[in-house]
């Protein structure tokens, strides 16, 4: 038909979206343009030292992640897998990271107003309660951040480049980074954060995937409780705070040090990282990509079925990523905020 000669004439092909973007190509090669010159400026001001200029973000976690594929019999017509009923429960993870390869701890926003035991919460993991029945991120939690997590070292100055969230953004959060933490801010414009933040880059996706691998190895073959009709009990949150511990120790740091330099923040002032600068295309798996230099698979998800354990691959495990750039996940009734459930 002429269609398909059209088609190859043009190489033409039909291609799964990738983003869904407002803003044209043009209007965010500007920003990232914009975004690149004003990181050179402030770092040759500044001299700052790679363990010196640090990236965080938060990203909303699931308690329950089953598997949305898996193998099965063909022919088929229902093909099920094991859940707890909570599957729609979120809660907040904030993941900090320094250009060297540096982790710093994982803050975790947890609902409620009671604290855990000391005994209950891993070393590496910071857990704090929001107060509510909601695991918000707000301003109120940055402030949290940046007194438990970014407060290591404040007798030099420093570089923070992060998202504009708007808890990020209050005058207060300004004034007390500047005055109080010493440290300088570089705002990721908005739309840029797939390509210019650190953790949306190389950290996020293999963080979340290495979480569904241990709660599909639970599900498996993990130890559990059951309600007096016999329903499966979600993992508990003592456990949950092992898993994030675990994913968080698997990022690699030259898997950090790489994001920070593939993102044009770290990258040599004299041009020699330059070949580093971009983003993977839309045929390329930056998780795989970044873990085979590494030398290591990425994790293979297991998920359990109601006849037995079957393979899975979760397509959806990183779909709000990105959501520091959009206000669909804002509360309108308390600016700041952000609602997880």
């Amino acid at each position: 038909m002429w269609f398909y000669r059209f088609r190859k004439r043009h190489n033409l092909s039909f291609r799964r979206a990738t983003h869904i973007a407002q803003q044209s190509r043009d209007l965010i090669d500007s920003r990232v343009n914009g975004f690149l010159k004003q990181v050179i400026k402030t770092r040759k001001q500044h001299h700052y030292e790679d363990r010196f200029i640090g990236n965080m973000d938060e990203t909303p976690v699931w308690i329950e992640m089953p598997g949305k594929s898996t193998l099965e019999h063909s022919g088929v017509n229902q093909v099920s897998v094991s859940s707890t009923g909570h599957e729609k429960k979120r809660y907040t993870v904030v993941l900090t990271a320094l250009a060297d390869g540096t982790k710093l701890p994982v803050l975790v926003l947890l609902p409620g107003v009671r604290p855990l035991p000391a005994n209950k919460v891993p070393p590496g993991v910071i857990v704090h309660m929001c107060g509510t029945n909601k695991s918000w991120a707000s301003a109120a939690t940055t402030k949290v951040w940046f007194r438990r997590v970014w407060c290591r070292d404040t007798s030099n100055k420093r570089l923070l480049v992060w998202d504009t969230f708007r808890g990020h953004t209050t005058e207060e959060i300004k004034q007390y980074a500047k005055e109080e933490m010493n440290t300088d801010m570089i705002y990721i414009p908005g739309g840029c954060t797939s390509k210019l933040q650190p953790a949306d880059v190389s950290w996020n996706r293999p963080f979340k995937m290495y979480l569904q691998e241990s709660y599909d190895e639970w599900v498996y073959s993990g130890a559990k409780t059951y309600t007096p009709k016999g329903n499966m009990r979600a993992p508990e949150v003592t456990m949950l705070l092992k898993w994030i511990k675990n994913a968080w120790q698997e990022i690699s740091p030259s898997i950090i040090i790489k994001s920070f330099k593939k993102t044009g923040i770290s990258s040599a002032l004299d041009g020699t990282d330059d070949h580093l600068l971009g983003y993977e295309s839309d045929d390329e798996d930056p998780f795989e990509n970044c873990l085979l230099e590494n030398g290591t698979e990425p994790p293979v998800a297991i998920s359990s079925s109601i006849d037995g354990a079957q393979l899975s691959e979760d397509s959806d495990s990183d779909k709000l990523s990105d959501f520091s750039d959009t206000d669909d996940y804002f509360d309108p009734d308390s600016p700041g905020h952000v609602n997880w459930q």
